[in-house]
């Protein structure tokens, strides 16, 4: 082998181990009605601070909230999973449905998050964005069936309920997050530049937090409800 091999070989062996030693860089952002708002891994791997449990001093008021109202409907869902190193704290949970967490084929878990897991346990590196999404959710026929009953309802407890239910409702279609936005890829390292680019394999997508369209239970709607 000669001088100049040898020396190829030497930076190839140096290249690989700051490869492979490159640590998970991770932000969140701010809050937004006590929840997070996103999370950007620019690189993810297996060396990862250990993630955990969301913490019960960090229930947002809007989760005790609907929480009260739907008990079990609703979950405090990490943008970046416990599994691969998301803190359960307030800046990584957002209030999501059972379904849009991990209960559906259409959920955070089933279209994104089993394969990144899947990537970086068997060695790779990836990028991962997760953003939670705002707005105006869709009238459900639940709230339609409310308020048209509540034009012949005559002054008395029933309108009084009725117009309480309509209310937590519009709460509910205000102040949840629509759902999340994802992107993520795999990434190779260039040894050129000293820096990982996007090598393909991943994917891009929305989830949709859809809200239960059916009543809640009355005795536990908080009077004032509050983000």
């Amino acid at each position: 082998m000669t001088k100049l091999e040898a020396l190829a070989t030497t930076i190839e062996a140096i290249m690989e181990q700051f490869k492979q030693n490159h640590v998970s860089i991770v932000r969140f952002g701010g809050l937004h009605n006590g929840e997070g708002t996103w999370m950007k891994a620019k690189v993810l791997n297996r060396r990862y601070l250990e993630g955990s449990k969301p913490q019960d001093r960090d229930d947002s008021a809007l989760y005790r909230s609907l929480n009260a109202a739907r008990p079990k409907a609703w979950v405090r869902g990490h943008l970046l999973n416990e599994g691969l190193g998301g803190p359960g704290t307030a800046y990584n949970l957002v209030t999501l449905t059972q379904a849009a967490n991990n209960r559906s084929g259409q959920s955070h878990y089933h279209l994104f998050e089993k394969h990144i897991k899947a990537a970086i346990m068997s060695g790779k590196t990836v990028r991962y964005n997760v953003t939670a999404r705002h707005g105006l959710h869709p009238v459900r026929s639940i709230q339609q069936q409310l308020a048209a009953r509540l034009t012949s309802l005559p002054p008395g407890k029933e309108r009084q309920d009725t117009e309480q239910f309509l209310k937590f409702l519009k709460f509910e279609q205000e102040q949840v997050a629509l759902g999340l936005s994802v992107d993520w890829s795999e990434l190779a390292f260039d040894n050129t530049t000293f820096t990982w680019t996007d090598a393909g394999g991943g994917s891009s997508g929305d989830v949709t937090n859809v809200l239960p369209d059916s009543l809640p239970v009355l005795t536990s709607l908080p009077r004032t409800p509050t983000p």
